[in-house]
């Protein structure tokens, strides 16, 4: 007789393994995108003496194990979009086992489904964990080692607590490795580790000593200046909250809009009221009765280490001139919430009574079901909202050689005239596939003497200044391929 803990349980698995399959389609689909492109061809073609250097045009587009892995992984088994992606589904991979023993600690029955359909369908991350960027194993990697963090916060053996800290130091290394955004992350678990384990600090001390040369070894002062002048335009001025947490919701929201409601103000509310509404648990709990259990103890954890990441990034701003980070740049900050959002939403239901029980309960609901109806509209298998532009570049490329057959006919040669954000995969496709028959130009000093032009909705006034004519326009990226029309 099955259980209904394991029911509940393998609908999770089989959600699980649905938003994978998902993500497999989408990496098989999409058409490359600009900063994809632009880290095979400018890094993971590289040798590893430029690699670990962070040579190239743009160092912070070097996601270091990212691109190691996809290094080896096209050496072995081709260059195709869904080989170079691989890095990212193992990412998903990860977060995916990673959560949903996470939530496992906590959450119960029916929540654990719905707490694991929130988690699993966030719109923003499902877009990086198809995505050949380093963010997805840095997601991947972050959760586990949340994971073993709630593991050594509940585990009263101080052996076992001690192998459970280490080894989510190891998690937050390679997350730093992925990606350097990863190393706010990495400060704030393990202070937060050192909050609730000061008495064991020595057993965490060496490892994190450790940690901390390896990591300076990686990312010694050349590595870094290469990133940071990488990134130096990336980021804003205005402060954590209006850059960084809303820069966030803007592309959780994907670019919908609902009659008209202002959702970045509803959503910064939830998020305002939520931890204030922790504050207020935490201070209950620990300071008015002076009693944790396990679920105050995860709340602490998660709210802690929410507050350990906005400081880090405000000194940085303060001290050294760092801007605040922006949406993909701050994405660590996404399944932190989520956590802490669910812990919050299982602590109604067991320490709140009556009417204020209910209220609760109602409220959660409200959000949760609104939040899983915008998550499922969101999902396709044909763009990356970041960079919608380059949704057609593959599709451009095959219809640029229907058009071949009418054009250059002497030479052979077709002469492409691109928008400046299509040259890097323009030139991934055309490595991939080997073609010499096309020669895309950036569109710079000379608008003429080409054969055909693709652009970008920003350049297609040449069209009636070049008396071209539009031979299609593509619904997503919003591009036009056009040819002259004599």
């Amino acid at each position: 007789m099955i259980r209904k803990k394991d029911v509940y349980e393998n609908i999770a698995i089989l959600i699980g393994a649905a938003f994978f399959a998902y993500t497999c389609l989408r990496a098989y689909n999409l058409s490359i995108s600009f900063d994809e492109a632009w880290t095979y061809l400018y890094h993971s073609c590289g040798s590893l003496k430029h690699i670990f250097s962070f040579a190239g045009p743009v160092g912070s587009n070097n996601h270091l194990l990212n691109t190691l892995a996809i290094k080896v992984l096209a050496h072995f088994f081709g260059n195709s979009e869904f080989v170079i992606r691989i890095p990212a589904l193992t990412g998903h991979a990860i977060y995916l086992v990673s959560i949903f023993h996470i939530l496992k600690l906590f959450l119960r029955r029916g929540r654990f489904v719905v707490g694991f359909l929130l988690a699993a369908s966030n719109p923003f991350l499902l877009d990086y964990f198809s995505c050949a960027r380093g963010y997805s194993m840095g997601i991947g990697f972050s959760a586990a080692a949340i994971y073993l963090l709630l593991k050594g916060i509940e585990c009263p053996d101080p052996g076992k607590r001690a192998g459970y800290n280490q080894a989510s130091v190891a998690m937050l290394i390679l997350a730093v490795l992925s990606n350097l955004s990863f190393l706010n992350v990495f400060i704030a678990i393990i202070a937060v580790m050192l909050f609730f384990d000061i008495k064991g600090m020595a057993r965490i001390f060496f490892p994190v000593v450790i940690a901390a040369a390896f990591l300076m070894t990686i990312y010694s002062p050349g590595a870094l200046k290469a990133v940071l002048q990488g990134v130096a335009g990336y980021g804003g001025t205005a402060g954590f909250w209006v850059d960084t947490v809303d820069s966030i919701l803007r592309h959780y929201f994907y670019g919908t809009g609902y009659a008209g409601i202002d959702m970045i103000w509803m959503a910064d509310s939830v998020i305002f009221i939520s931890y204030a509404a922790a504050v207020i648990v935490l201070l209950f709990s620990f300071v008015i009765i002076k009693i944790a259990g396990p679920l105050d103890k995860y709340l602490l954890a998660l709210s802690s280490a929410l507050f350990f990441i906005a400081v880090c990034i405000k000194a940085q701003f303060l001290l050294f001139k760092v801007k605040y980070p922006t949406d993909r740049m701050a994405i660590y900050l996404v399944p932190l919430y989520i956590i802490f959002f669910l812990i919050l939403w299982e602590g109604a239901h067991e320490t709140v009574n009556g009417f204020f029980r209910m209220l609760f309960k109602s409220a959660f609901c409200i959000i949760i079901a609104a939040a899983l109806i915008h998550n499922i509209l969101c999902l396709n298998v044909s763009y990356f909202y970041q960079w919608a532009y380059d949704a057609s570049t593959k599709e451009a490329l095959r219809d640029i050689r229907e058009l071949k057959s009418h054009i250059s006919e002497t030479s052979g040669i077709c002469r492409i005239g691109i928008s400046r954000l299509f040259e890097p995969s323009m030139a991934y496709y055309i490595m991939r596939g080997n073609i010499t028959w096309a020669a895309p130009e950036r569109l710079n000093g000379r608008k003429t003497g080409f054969d055909c032009y693709y652009l970008m909705p920003a350049d297609s006034d040449l069209i009636g200044q070049l008396d071209l004519k539009a031979v299609k326009a593509y619904r997503i990226s919003n591009a036009v391929l056009a040819a002259p029309s004599k």
